[in-house]
């Protein structure tokens, strides 16, 4: 397409090459266009995937912080306890003591 604009101008007819040459900006413009689209479609799938990555990573560190809160919420009810119990076997041999 692009050669028959140049030959129509250099053989004097303008109105064809004219025409020949709308048509090659009309295909250009087309070609140029699904090209970017494509790009910018690219583009769409990297930063979703990126975001919903880093979602994914937000979520699993919530979840491991959870799960430390949730031993350490373990560990301080079984220490209450064995310090009650203690507590207990120690007032029960100081009133035997007594």
């Amino acid at each position: 397409m692009t050669s028959l604009y140049r030959i129509d101008s250099l053989k004097g007819d303008f109105r064809s090459a004219l025409a020949n040459y709308k048509i090659f900006k009309k295909l250009n413009d087309s070609l140029y266009n699904i090209s970017k689209n494509k790009q910018i479609e690219e583009l769409k799938i990297q930063y979703e995937t990126q975001n919903k990555e880093e979602k994914i990573n937000l979520l699993n560190n919530q979840s491991k912080l959870q799960e430390s809160e949730l031993q350490k919420s373990k560990l301080i009810n079984s220490v209450s306890i064995w310090s009650l119990v203690l507590l207990l076997i120690t007032i029960g041999l100081l009133y035997n003591r007594y």
